[in-house]
């Protein structure tokens, strides 16, 4: 298990959070299957999408960038954007 670090985005406001995970992937599913659901409401109001992994748009590597990936979810018009980093605990790697 890795641990990511997420970082948040929905109409200019952000939240970030960690969450253990085997890849980038599982690292965002696992991040709307239980922290979004706590933080989105008091991080975001009203404006936030009601979200699950099925509600996953892309999962991608930033081009030239090592352990970082861009992520989308969205559901009836609403999305959030995800900023996905792949955290080297204690200097491992």
């Amino acid at each position: 298990m890795n641990l990511y670090s997420l970082v948040v985005e929905c109409q200019g406001k952000t939240v970030s959070t960690q969450v253990e995970a085997k890849s980038a992937e599982s690292a965002v599913s696992t991040l709307l299957a239980g922290p979004y659901l706590h933080m989105r409401e008091a991080a975001f109001g009203a404006i936030a999408p009601d979200l699950d992994a099925a509600d996953i748009i892309y999962v991608r590597p930033m081009m030239d960038l090592v352990n970082i990936w861009a992520a989308s979810a969205g559901r009836n018009g609403k999305y959030i954007s995800i900023v996905c980093v792949r955290t080297v605990v204690g200097g491992a790697a």
